[in-house]
């Protein structure tokens, strides 16, 4: 172990609990109900941050799974899970536009976010399914090439 260039001679003890006295089901219901009195757009999803900041994460979040992939060996990410997809910008904006991707599955927890996602994008072929659980209940035997999570652990 190294601190400041040094070598350390014992392990670091353990992190403290961030969440101790803090009921999770309570935390849970506290921010889906903050999403459920969000619009279902895309100020609604980004906090209304300019326009021009939305296109910009698109652009440079493509950028980057491009240059992750190139470092996997080019190896496409077939299949993509987006967690906390919300209205599914991220799905639309970045993940569709992944070469060699074949499905991606959104998962979201709000149903009138959900119920937009599945209505902007239920048509295009690469779009699975749609799960309503958030993603500290998520479970699945599925394996995805990419889990794509943004803008969400924060909630």
């Amino acid at each position: 172990f190294f601190s400041e260039g040094r070598v350390m001679t014992k392990r670091p003890g353990p992190s403290p609990d961030l969440w101790a006295g803090h009921d999770p089901q309570a935390l849970k219901k506290r921010c889906l109900s903050y999403w459920a009195e969000q619009s279902d757009t895309e100020a609604g999803m980004t906090g209304g941050i300019p326009p021009t900041f939305a296109a910009a994460d698109c652009k440079e979040s493509l950028e980057f799974l491009v240059v992750v992939q190139a470092e996997r060996g080019g190896a496409p990410f077939a299949t993509a899970l987006d967690c906390g997809a919300g209205i599914g910008r991220a799905t639309r904006a970045v993940l569709l536009h992944l070469p060699g991707l074949r499905r991606v599955d959104l998962l979201e927890p709000a149903p009138q976010l959900r119920r937009k996602a599945r209505e902007d994008l239920g048509r295009e072929k690469q779009v699975g399914r749609f799960f309503p659980q958030p993603v500290q209940d998520f479970t699945t035997a599925q394996r995805y090439d990419l889990v794509w999570i943004q803008w969400v652990l924060m909630y």
